[in-house]
């Protein structure tokens, strides 16, 4: 007797389950499903990190906007590479990810610009919180001066990987700069 390649079930015509029926073989052939159209195959910038998230997640854009608090064409604008995001708005990137999409830099003066632009600040509030001059701290991001110091124990703070608070920022008892604290989404 030979294998039948009719498709009926139960001797019904209009019920075709596109499998071969063979004599007691009960065969589940299953793969994975193809990705989703436009999920990126190399992540390269942040909006492709983005992408990559929420089509896992399953959201929309304005959910994804919601919850980074933006509007949903800025986040239309990232997937795309039409824009990159500010930087006060890494925190609730970053936050909404899981992970810090920037690569890791070497080097002082990358590093310090990395950990300052994962925070959210601007140069002008982490120099304050710094307790240095913007212009110093511009040359310390620019490799032209080194910090020294008090000044180097305060960039060791801003680059460690902890959230940045008053105290850490502030222990000399200066006046507060708690306003210039990046704010936590939500």
């Amino acid at each position: 007797m030979t294998a039948s390649t009719d498709t009926r079930v139960w001797g019904r015509p209009d019920s075709r389950r596109d499998r071969a029926t063979l004599p007691f073989c009960q065969l589940t052939i299953s793969a994975p499903h193809p990705k989703k159209v436009g999920y990126p195959t190399a992540l390269v910038t942040i909006g492709d990190h983005i992408r990559k998230r929420r089509l896992d997640l399953g959201l929309f854009q304005r959910q994804v906007a919601a919850q980074i608090g933006v509007d949903e064409a800025s986040v239309w604008n990232w997937e795309k590479g039409e824009m990159k995001p500010e930087s006060r708005h890494l925190p609730a990137i970053i936050s909404f990810l899981g992970y810090n999409p920037l690569p890791q830099p070497q080097g002082l003066a990358a590093r310090l610009i990395w950990a300052r632009s994962s925070r959210g600040l601007n140069r002008v509030s982490c120099a304050v919180l710094l307790g240095v001059d913007p212009s110093t701290l511009a040359r310390w991001e620019t490799g032209r001066r080194m910090p020294a110091g008090r000044h180097l124990d305060a960039a060791k703070t801003l680059l460690k990987a902890g959230p940045i608070t008053e105290k850490a920022m502030n222990p000399f008892g200066r006046a507060s700069v708690a306003f210039l604290l990046p704010r936590a989404p939500g």
